[in-house]
């Protein structure tokens, strides 16, 4: 019997992985920006701002002019940079905050997430059925940055990260699934300046109400996502031939099975005498039937609470496979899995 034809019930999963992997709700600042809510350079513009990030800003102190009437502010020097309205106390304090949060996240996720935003689209979602629509406000040019001082006695500096710059990926998707604009850049991102980018989103996206200000924001931003939308959609031909992704998209109707009879605990001195495996850690007979399996060639989901010993397990997988002359490729959400299963094999 013919098996079915499911190309448009995978497509249409592929597609709902896509659009999973964008979070287009209210609660990502991508697209729902506050502009109050976050620090915003006031001088110099953004072109300057971004010719200089290399070499590094110098934050000057803020002060709020409602607070501070009498002293006003003294003007900039080349390099320096001045956020707006703030009491001097809060802007340390306000920088060192995302300092710490930018470098948690990349402790914890090996990501970025301090970007300067250049550019903000201030825009209209669709009205809902209460009342009438609301203004958002969303980055365009997302530049990453870190904020660091020398000393206590040293004022802060903004110097140019070595991730990739990158256009709002969160709200390119907005604006071709909510309004049908496809915006087409000038040039790859990394090549893009502010002013490009300004004078592209305003000529493509001329909606009543909508507009592009000239504005430069500091805060983190989390897309770390948007590396799996583009292989989705550059490989597309591949990740749809692929019986892998058409079993875990369609399930049983996809004539796939991933189902095999482990090795018995009893049985695993037999089937994998322990002189002639490479395990370079110790292993329990539950470990060495995963291990088993993996050797096999078996797709499997190896289940478990902490310090029961995964990493350990993995690690020892990686290196049967490593001595059978295979690749592994070894995927985690978090960088310190892939931190604790290096340290096995770079130990052993």
């Amino acid at each position: 019997m013919a098996r079915p034809d499911n190309t448009d019930r995978l497509r249409a999963q592929l597609e709902a992985w896509r659009k999973a992997l964008i979070n287009l709700t209210r609660a990502n600042r991508l697209l729902y920006l506050k502009p109050g809510a976050v620090l915003e350079i006031a001088e110099p513009g953004p072109d300057e701002i971004y010719a200089r990030l290399e070499a590094g800003l110098e934050v000057v102190e803020s002060r709020d002019p409602e607070l501070f009437p009498e002293q006003p502010p003294r003007p900039l020097r080349a390099g320096q940079i001045r956020f707006g309205p703030i009491a001097r106390s809060t802007t340390s304090a306000k920088l060192r905050g995302l300092d710490r949060t930018a470098t948690q996240a990349f402790l914890d996720r090996g990501v970025w997430t301090l970007y300067l935003g250049f550019g903000l689209l201030e825009w209209e979602d669709a009205p809902p059925a209460t009342g009438p629509a609301e203004k958002a406000y969303s980055p365009l040019l997302l530049v990453p940055v870190t904020v660091k001082r020398d000393s206590l006695a040293e004022p802060f500096k903004i110097r140019r990260a070595e991730e990739e710059q990158r256009f709002n990926p969160a709200l390119a998707a907005k604006l071709e699934d909510d309004f049908g604009i496809t915006l087409k850049l000038p040039s790859d991102d990394e090549d893009l300046e502010p002013e490009q980018i300004f004078e592209a989103v305003a000529r493509q996206v001329t909606r009543n109400g909508w507009a592009v200000h000239r504005r430069t924001v500091l805060s983190t931003f989390t897309f770390h996502k948007e590396p799996i939308l583009r292989d989705l959609a550059a490989n597309e031909a591949l990740v749809l031939a692929s019986e892998i992704v058409r079993g875990l998209a369609i399930g049983a109707d996809a004539g796939v099975s991933f189902e095999f009879e482990p090795i018995d605990e009893g049985e695993i001195d037999r089937a994998a005498p322990p002189e002639k495996v490479v395990t370079i850690l110790d292993a329990d007979s539950s470990q060495r039937r995963a291990i088993a399996a993996s050797i096999s060639g078996k797709s499997f989901v190896m289940d478990g609470p902490p310090g029961t010993g995964k990493s350990q397990t993995i690690a020892n997988m990686v290196a049967e496979l490593l001595t059978r002359k295979k690749s592994v490729l070894f995927v985690s959400d978090k960088a310190a899995a892939l931190d604790v299963v290096h340290a096995r094999l770079k130990d052993a």
